[in-house]
């Protein structure tokens, strides 16, 4: 098979998960079984499932949708507590109510600064469905070259957790409201912990980001950035 075969043949495959929110679903499935630990993990799944069926499936699926509650498997009144932001996990229907651009807080440091700290040092970002190992070969890869590795999920929760920030306080209410992390939202995070790593680092592992096609064409406007994606798939 030649190379633009299987070039193809990849675009086809990653559009027909794609149009079918597989890569959503898995999320959710995994992570209804790490958080439940169901007795019997077939027929939790099964139950997930013929569930998801029997709804419109053609819908963007939230990452909690199947962590169990008293009353069964829907999760509509998730409670704080068990709540976790978590980038693409907002409905369809919410993702359009972006917040009020002055509201948002800036990254500290602008694309200039971060470009002529990073001169000659990759940023490289790991793309894979859940479960494929994308943080395993990270692992590895910090082991073998030495880069710094940072995860759009860690740093997400880490500033929530930190209500005295504005940060903190404006991702808190993000949450709280069920409003959308925008990639300008992230990208801030990311930005700010490169730059707090770049004299030490030789270079950058990113995973957790991006999860959407338009999320890198976003990106691939930084001109800064070297972007490549590994599909790492068992």
């Amino acid at each position: 098979m030649s190379k633009a075969q299987t070039n193809e043949n990849t675009g086809l495959a990653m559009d027909y998960l794609s149009q079918r929110n597989i890569p959503q679903l898995f999320e959710a499935l995994m992570t209804g079984l790490i958080i439940n630990r169901p007795e019997d993990h077939i027929a939790y799944l099964m139950k997930s499932l013929e569930q998801y069926k029997n709804k419109n499936n053609k819908q963007p699926l939230a990452w909690n949708a199947f962590v169990e509650r008293e009353n069964g498997l829907d999760n509509t009144s998730t409670s704080k507590t068990k709540r976790q932001l978590k980038p693409d996990s907002i409905p369809q229907s919410k993702r359009e109510e972006k917040p009020k651009i002055q509201d948002r807080p800036r990254s500290s440091k602008s694309s200039e600064d971060i470009k002529n700290i990073l001169q000659g040092k990759p940023i490289i970002f790991v793309g894979g469905g859940p479960g494929s190992g994308k943080r395993t070969q990270c692992e590895k890869m910090v082991a073998k070259y030495g880069f710094t590795h940072l995860s759009a999920g860690d740093l997400i929760r880490e500033v929530t957790q930190d209500s005295s920030t504005e940060k903190g306080r404006y991702f808190n209410e993000a949450m709280s409201q069920g409003k959308l992390i925008s990639t300008e939202d992230i990208l801030g995070l990311l930005k700010d912990a490169i730059y707090k790593n770049a004299n030490k680092a030789s270079g950058f592992l990113i995973n957790g980001f991006p999860r959407r096609v338009e999320q890198g064409k976003t990106t691939k406007t930084n001109k800064y950035l070297f972007f490549f994606f590994f599909l790492l798939i068992k």
